[in-house]
């Protein structure tokens, strides 16, 4: 079964909360592929980041963001 298939600009508002922070993307990417998990910075991105967006950029993966939203939960840095 497919995933739903979602518009263009929905996707890219969602990728635009995460590509606002520098190197986010590529951290995520990192550690989807079992490398390093993502720094403080890109961990307050990910948890502010809306729920509606996780299956719009991880369709294939539905286990990824809430191990990844676990982690960050974890680890983020406070605001200051």
């Amino acid at each position: 079964m497919l995933p739903p298939l979602w518009s263009r600009s929905e996707v890219e508002k969602c990728w635009s909360s995460l590509s606002n922070v520098n190197g986010c993307i590529t951290e995520i990417f990192k550690s989807l592929s079992g490398g390093t998990m993502p720094s403080p910075t890109c961990c307050n991105a990910i948890i502010k980041l809306n729920d509606d967006c996780w299956p719009k950029l991880f369709p294939f993966n539905p286990l990824f963001p809430p191990l990844l939203k676990n982690y960050c939960g974890g680890t983020a840095a406070t605001p200051k």
